[in-house]
């Protein structure tokens, strides 16, 4: 997407914000006088606000932040970024006043906002959100951002450390020379891995049963090119949807075709431990041959729908729900979003999670990332124990924590009803609709705890009865991701992880974009055939000798330093 931001001061804010600067408690840092020289700089001070009896501070703190508002953040009527219920629930159970002081309407332009504001020594919010690895490498050398390692010890809670405790890798992500820089945000530990999405009512037609292989997923498709499974008399369906427009760097790009054909499970855009302990990046490996000539094999055969290669991800989903296509490979909340839109397009239409098919090499699938954004503190915020009290709470919906406002979801009205004391979930009872107020979060979204939400979704669907809160709440959720996620959950000692989750390299930061196109269209000729196979080679030799070679020595440097 292109990027645009426009930002202007005017005189009066930069007066505001000097006298403000200067005042006891201010969180906004001082810019350099017109000498060129740098104003003295506060050092944190602890929070003035103690608490209450009552588990709020008082007087009230303030915690300032911003946010993209984008179309997956929905209000409900009169609601808006600074008002809504979980602004209202802060300062009524913590007094905590959430402020925002900036918002923008895409994801882009929220990351060139705060790139700007390091760039031009704008103030920083007091919390938030960087996504992009490049930018947050950024934000960590800049020196406007907290070293949270003393907060986090002496203020998070012993659940959210053992949280961490559980998933340390996720440090690495806001560490630099020791030290830590920021909260990751935790992913739930699968969300992106994929699974198979099939028509059940062309298996059914065709009498066909669900593949387990690689031979037998081929038969399938073959079976759906050719058989005509949707009864109009025309040769128009495809086997598979998947995106290749940007390489194999999707969620459902097929990467998983590569693992059931690589004996160590090697990964296209992943980097791997060799057997010395050394980082290799997997869209080098030999290996790739095997799963481009499958790929190549497969479009000559109609299997893949004619754009694959110029299509995203977006233009899959539509294909199979617009009913042209019999499989997607996807994460398993696929099923609540996008592809039941299928059933609304093509009557009668079902369709069924199962695991991905087994190749000459086992199962070997793309693993989600642990860390996909990263929280970062202002070095002036003086609140650090307001926060972590804060994440805290929002924690609580993971654990079954009785006393959690959240244990029934995140807003009575927006996400659950109570009737006769009983949470329910059916989104005809919701006044308007389902609403995600987790969205409002100071986190973007509610805080995962890894691999929790999985479990509970294995659990229930070997038929056991929900009990704690956290199973009641999912399992009111739509069946096929439930089922979808009880899927995912019993493989997932397949998933292939990438070791590298670091910041960009030196040299990344200078030729990644040009090897990254390098790759995207050697791989996509290959499948179209429009380079033959063994032009793989001259890839290969070609990004190790234009920077490769030296992002792997980066690479393997940076690894031994976290190992």
């Amino acid at each position: 997407m292109i990027r645009k931001f426009i930002s202007a001061l005017t005189v009066t804010m930069l007066l505001t914000s000097a006298m403000v600067a200067c005042s006891k408690g201010s969180n906004i840092e001082e810019s350099k006088g017109m000498d060129g020289t740098q104003s003295p700089t506060a050092t944190a001070s602890e929070s003035t606000s103690p608490v209450s009896s009552s588990g709020k501070f008082d007087p009230p703190v303030t915690i300032t932040t911003a946010r993209p508002v984008a179309s997956d953040v929905v209000y409900k009527t009169g609601e808006d970024t600074k008002n809504n219920v979980h602004i209202q629930w802060a300062k009524d159970k913590l007094g905590i006043n959430i402020d925002y002081i900036w918002t923008v309407g895409t994801y882009d332009a929220y990351h060139n906002k705060i790139k700007l504001a390091l760039a031009s020594n704008e103030p920083l919010p007091d919390v938030f959100i960087v996504e992009d690895a490049q930018l947050a490498k950024q934000v960590m050398e800049s020196g406007r951002v907290m070293d949270i390692g003393e907060a986090y010890e002496k203020y998070a809670s012993e659940r959210m450390k053992k949280m961490y405790e559980e998933n340390p890798t996720a440090w690495q992500s806001v560490s630099k020379d020791g030290k830590k820089y920021g909260i990751p945000i935790l992913q739930t530990g699968a969300g992106e891995d994929p699974i198979l999405w099939i028509r059940q009512d062309w298996l059914d037609k065709l009498g066909m049963k669900a593949p387990t292989t690689m031979e037998e997923l081929e038969t399938l498709m073959d079976a759906f090119v050719n058989q005509d499974p949707d009864g109009n008399n025309k040769k128009d369906t495809a086997g598979i949807a998947l995106t290749l427009r940007d390489g194999f760097s999707s969620w459902v790009d097929g990467k998983f075709v590569f693992g059931a054909y690589s004996k160590d499970g090697v990964l296209p855009k992943y980097w791997h431990e060799n057997a010395d302990g050394q980082l290799e990046y997997g869209s080098i490996n030999p290996d790739m041959k095997k799963g481009l000539a499958k790929f190549h094999e497969w479009y000559e055969k109609g299997y893949l729908f004619e754009d694959t290669g110029a299509a995203d991800l977006f233009a899959a989903f539509e294909k199979f729900n617009q009913g042209k296509v019999g499989i997607i490979a996807g994460p398993y909340w696929m099923g609540d979003w996008p592809l039941p839109d299928v059933f609304k397009n093509v009557p009668g239409a079902k369709i069924k999670p199962y695991p991905l098919p087994t190749g000459p090499e086992g199962v070997h699938a793309p693993g989600e990332r642990l860390v996909k954004s990263r929280m970062f503190f202002n070095k002036k915020f003086e609140h650090m124990d307001a926060f972590f009290k804060y994440y805290d709470e929002t924690l609580g919906y993971w654990f079954n924590d009785e006393n959690s406002d959240f244990k029934y979801g995140f807003a009575e009205g927006y996400d659950y009803v109570l009737e006769n004391g009983k949470a329910v979930y059916d989104p005809e009872k919701l006044p308007d609709g389902y609403i995600n107020a987790g969205k409002y979060m100071l986190s973007w979204n509610p805080p995962n705890v890894p691999f929790v939400e999985l479990n509970v979704y294995k659990d229930l669907a070997t038929g056991k009865t929900p009990e704690t809160y956290l199973e009641k709440k999912l399992a009111g959720l739509p069946p096929l991701k439930v089922e979808g996620g009880a899927i995912l959950a019993n493989d997932l000692d397949k998933s292939v992880h990438d070791k590298f989750v670091g910041a960009p390299t030196k040299t990344m930061e200078s030729k990644g974009v040009m090897l990254d196109k390098l790759e995207n269209e050697t791989f996509v000729k290959i499948v179209y055939g429009k380079l033959p196979l063994d032009d793989f080679d001259k890839f290969v030799a070609n990004w190790k000798s234009s920077g490769g070679d030296q992002i792997t020595k980066e690479v393997n440097e940076w690894y031994q330093s976290v190992k």
